[in-house]
This record gives structure tokens, sequence and C-alpha cells, in this order.
């Protein structure tokens, strides 16, 4: 399947039924691993910390992206438009930046201490492909997210034109891209869960630390 098809299936999934269904699991998803999260907090014993918050993390990303993909498609607002592509320009700029850290180096850290080591190859892969859009698109998402988000222009006469000035369908396009990357960082999240699982079922429930 070419990169465009993959696209376009994913598109259909954001704007069927399983859109519906996914966007149903995921604070489900995210529950699940809150408690599990205080439930390690409570024994004193963060041993999958980084694991837990980063699956937490792409998860709730991955809503922001969905929404904000699926809204910037439908509307017919011209300025609708431009505030949804600012708004996912933002959350892409935020969240790649914050990722390099956390794949390149907490979370492999921290699977190497558990002992999972069989999932850092995919780790690694997956960080490269993150840092790969980064680096393609990093400087026009970093652009609108700086001049029209984040540290709006004094001169507003500049800002309406920044904003004019976006290309929101290079931006629909980056969300999905992301949002396709993102789905393998969740299957590897699913991944640790069920090594978390299977440890714990032969060595029993995690022990509280004192």
């Amino acid at each position: 399947m070419n990169d465009s098809s993959a696209k376009q299936k994913l598109l259909n999934g954001i704007f069927k039924k399983e859109y519906k269904s996914v966007s149903q699991k995921i604070p489900e998803a995210i529950l699940y691993d809150y408690a599990f999260y205080k439930g390690m907090e409570k024994m004193n014993n963060l041993k999958y910390k980084v694991a837990i918050e980063t699956s937490i993390y792409c998860t709730i990303i991955q809503s922001d992206l969905m929404l904000t993909v699926k809204n910037l498609r439908l509307t017919d607002v011209e300025l609708e438009k431009k505030f949804y592509a600012r708004i996912l320009a933002m959350t892409i700029y935020e969240y790649l930046k914050d990722l390099s850290g956390i794949l390149g180096g907490e979370l492999v850290k921290e699977l190497k201490a558990n002992e999972f080591n069989e999932l850092i190859d995919d780790v690694y892969s997956l960080n490269k492909e993150f840092a790969h859009l980064r680096k393609n698109k990093e400087s026009i998402i970093k652009k609108i997210r700086h001049e029209t988000i984040a540290h709006k222009k004094r001169n507003r006469i500049e800002l309406i034109e920044q904003i004019f000035n976006i290309e929101e369908d290079e931006i629909y396009d980056l969300g999905l891209d992301l949002i396709k990357l993102n789905n393998k960082l969740i299957s590897i999240s699913s991944q640790i869960r069920n090594k978390i699982s299977a440890f714990h079922k032969i060595n029993g429930q995690l022990k509280t630390k004192k």
C-alpha cells in the first residue's frame, strides 16, 4: 500500500464509524493507564513510570490530532480553517519537540532497566521516524506556532497576514502523517503493557517499596 492510499484509508476511518469507536476507547485507555500509575504511586514503586506516562501522553495527543484534523476538513469557513490549522501546528510542534527526549532517552532507559530489551529497537526506529518528520516540517509549524499562537505579533496587520498565509492543506496532511506515526507508538505502548502483564503473572504483583 503506497503512502497516499494509506493516508486515504486513515482519512476514511476518521470520518466514518471507526472514528467514533476510537474516540470512545481513548478515555477508557487513559483512565486505565492513570489508574495503573496511581497504583504504582501508592506502592511507592514507579517501575513503569515513563512507559505509562508516555502511553497517556500519546493517547491524549492522538485524540487532539483526530479532532482537529476532522474539524479542519469539515469546516467551510475560511477563518475556522486557519484556526484549526494553527491549533494543529502548535500541537504537532510541541509534541514532536517533546518526543525526542522521551523515546530516545527516558523510555529506552526504563525498558533496559526492566529488561524489556526486545522492544528497544522498535522504539529507536520509531524515534527516527518522528525525528525525520520534525526535521522536514519544523520550520513551518514553528513559524505558525510562534507568530500566530504563542507569541502573537504586536503588529495586528502582520498577524492577520500571517494567519491568512497559512497553507492549511499542508498542515492537514502533516496531521494525518503524525496520526499514522502515533498509531505505531500506541501499538508499542500496548506491547509494553502486555510485557508488564506477562511479567507479573509469573513473578507476582508489583511490590510496595519502603
